[in-house]
């Protein structure tokens, strides 16, 4: 049986190939190279991506921490100066100096009570945790689940000392930072970065448009338009859903008598951020307070927070994404599970707003459905 032979080019074809038979043979090669080549840039940018993420992921998220409240900054700033017609920076200024006296106002007013009643609430959540874990230990089944659980979180396995959740925070790069301020210094980074991109956000923007190719350049300006649109949407509907999620739960659980109501209340908003996962983050510590307090007590929080998290749910949040970012559950829980898993604390954090800007972007890059084709 003859072997078989490869299918010939122009130029095996010929011994002294014309023009015509390069150009053909060319042609030949050029849907094969332009895969590969596709190929090529797309196993770039996936190694590319996942050396940012594990290298300076939290670089990037101290970065987007600084956009966040440059948003924020902005979009009360540029409210004031279509209201009251003052300068941007004077309505800056405005902005700043309001929120710093309030903020004084409220740690002399409020603050010592605050601070005694969070310390409270540590105290007390550590010394349920322990005793929860001492309960389960004792039993075969629950000290088989602490084997299972790292000891960060109550349970019975160690883990490596080199990657905490403050290094998460603060990351390889920024241990500088967090070595000499610590988090709180981080904060204060990510505040005053925040304050000069919204001083001057028009400069921050030219200057990321200069890095790209000038055939892109108004593609580029009209994503950026685009995202920071949607982050302020995002923003300011997740902000009244926070607000009014831990007004509700702190007068809720100061009528039923519970202690600590204040910093449970702070808790609960707070945690509202994260959407989805983050109401039970806030749960967890009102639920481990109310279990020093006895059966009726449990019962009324577990009652509480599920009467708030059905009006956040069913009523308020269809009504804040009416007016701000509609995002699919399933996709914002998943993208806090990549996200998370690729930059650890801060990306589960952040998951939604970034979340909420690339699916805007791919909006804008991709074409729509035909009525033919959709389900």
């Amino acid at each position: 049986m003859p072997p078989s032979r490869l299918p010939s080019s122009p130029l095996s074809r010929s011994p002294n190939p014309s023009a015509d038979d390069i150009v053909q043979a060319l042609d030949a090669l050029r849907a094969p190279l332009v895969r590969l080549w596709g190929l090529a840039r797309f196993s770039v940018f996936v190694a590319v991506f996942y050396m940012i993420a594990e290298y300076c992921g939290a670089i990037l998220m101290v970065l987007c921490a600084s956009v966040l409240v440059a948003v924020i900054l902005r979009g009360i700033s540029s409210w004031i100066t279509r209201f009251c017609r003052l300068p941007e920076w004077l309505a800056l200024a405005v902005v700043l100096l309001v929120l710093t006296g309030g903020a004084l106002i409220l740690l002399w007013t409020t603050g010592p009570e605050f601070v005694t009643q969070a310390r409270r609430l540590q105290d007390a959540l550590h010394t349920e945790t322990r005793q929860i874990h001492d309960s389960l230990d004792t039993t075969y089944f629950g000290h088989l689940l602490l084997n299972h659980v790292p000891d960060t979180f109550g349970g019975n396995q160690q883990e490596e000392r080199g990657h905490s959740v403050d290094s998460d925070f603060t990351g390889s790069m920024t241990n500088i930072v967090s070595s000499t301020f610590g988090s709180v210094g981080t904060c204060v980074v990510i505040f005053v970065a925040g304050i000069y991109l919204a001083a001057a956000p028009r400069l921050y923007a030219n200057g990321v448009l200069r890095l790209i190719p000038a055939g892109q350049r108004l593609l580029a300006r009209r994503l950026m338009l685009i995202a920071v649109r949607t982050l302020s949407a995002w923003i300011c509907g997740q902000g009244f859903d926070m607000l009014v999620v831990g007004i509700l739960t702190g007068i809720g659980l100061w009528l039923a008598g519970m202690p600590l109501a204040l910093p449970l209340g702070v808790v609960a908003g707070l945690a509202n951020f994260i959407p989805y996962l983050g109401a039970l983050l806030g749960f967890i510590p009102a639920f481990l307070v109310s279990l020093s307090q006895g059966p009726h007590e449990t019962l009324i929080v577990v009652l509480l927070y599920a009467g708030i998290q059905f009006f956040e749910g069913y009523i308020l949040s269809p009504f804040v994404q009416r007016h701000a970012v509609q995002m699919p559950p399933a996709l914002t829980i998943l993208s806090q599970t990549i996200f998370g898993a690729l930059l650890g604390v801060t990306g589960f954090i952040f998951a939604a707003p970034l979340t909420a800007i690339l699916l805007a972007i791919l909006s804008r890059l991709t074409p729509r459905l035909s009525q033919k084709i959709v389900f």
